[in-house]
């Protein structure tokens, strides 16, 4: 039988013993054995040392399992991996944004945006804000539509550079405006594009449309950029189940408006979203359009693209959402 280290003549003082000095003392007792595993090992438990050098894999895999247990290291290592994730995804943005944006901002800003113009003189100006995945190909697909049918048609980058294919990390990139109501950065992105758009068109009436926390943005813009006439000529705004402000801040009343929205929206249950929606129309000014459209057994987002509007065989609440949008662009942009 190998004799352990106390019977070896071995001292250890409280657990500050590593393996190195452990070592030394067997070979000062002159210690034949070749087991040095196993030595360092009983050694270990009957001190109850903890080396912090030189430590086998075995034991720290049993040192942690046993500390914090198994569960907490599957949690730890998930979570490892989806920081992993979030950070490759993150290097993937610019790849994926540069093929999308065709100009930018000259302010210090430097917002990037896709534009799309038509081949004859523009009826005015469309602005298309994305969802909460940032700008994506889906943008700039409506933004070609809408060129075709006689429009400048623009798309901003409102993430300043962010965008992504996958939802928890879309839920990261709203994290400001969706769940702390800090939309000023989304805001002030939108209005440095059409600020420039508008100086580059000479003022052409603009509509300013988005989808999801576009829409919201949108409508947030309308009550800024209405205060500044001089800069943007503001002739409607378009939301597709998108935020509406509920602390008391009233959309410009000369603004018309065209709303859509599912009526099993899980975002915004129906009976939360109808008093939003009564207030916006009993706050327009006489004479300005509020068109709300709901629609039975859709939810959020139940507009994919341009091209489930144009199938043959669309969806009808899909295809009434969006053609009854271009119906309320004709007629807010009809110029003299």
């Amino acid at each position: 039988m190998v004799a352990g280290p106390e019977e070896r003549g071995v001292s250890f003082v409280g657990s500050s013993v590593g393996i190195n000095e452990l070592r030394h003392a067997w070979a000062q007792q002159e210690c034949r054995n070749s087991d040095v595993h196993a030595v360092v090992n009983r050694g270990r438990s009957r001190s109850n040392a903890r080396s912090s050098v030189n430590m086998n894999m075995e034991g720290l895999g049993g040192t942690v399992a046993h500390r914090i247990g198994v569960p907490a290291l599957v949690i730890g290592a998930a979570a490892l991996g989806v920081r992993a994730w979030f950070h490759l995804d993150h290097m993937r943005e610019k790849a994926r944004l540069e093929p999308l944006v065709s100009a930018r901002t000259s302010s210090e800003l430097n917002t990037g945006y896709f534009i799309a113009t038509p081949a004859s003189k523009p009826r005015g100006v469309v602005v298309v804000v994305h969802e909460f995945f940032g700008l994506s190909s889906r943008e700039i697909e409506f933004c070609n539509h809408l060129a075709s049918n006689g429009y400048v048609a623009v798309a901003p980058d409102v993430f300043q550079g962010h965008n992504t294919r996958a939802i928890p990390r879309a839920l990261w990139l709203v994290r400001d405006p969706a769940f702390k109501n800090r939309w000023e950065s989304s805001v002030e992105a939108l209005y440095d594009v059409v600020v420039e758009i508008s100086a580059q068109f000479d003022q052409l009436p603009i509509v300013i449309a988005g989808f999801c926390i576009g829409g919201g943005i949108a409508l947030r813009f309308a009550e800024v950029g209405s205060k500044e006439s001089e800069l943007v000529n503001i002739a409607g705004v378009g939301v597709f189940y998108g935020n509406i402000p509920s602390n008391g801040l009233q959309i410009a009343p000369h603004v018309p408006l065209y709303l859509a929205y599912g009526k099993n929206d899980f975002e915004f249950p129906l009976e939360k979203l109808q008093p939003k929606l009564d207030n916006l129309q009993t706050t327009r000014a006489p004479g300005v359009t509020c068109d709300t459209r709901l629609y039975e057994n859709k939810n959020h987002a139940f507009i994919p693209g341009i091209d489930a509007v144009l199938q043959p065989d669309a969806d009808p609440a899909v295809r009434d959402a969006w053609t009854g949008f271009e119906a309320f662009v004709a007629k807010v942009l009809t110029t003299p």
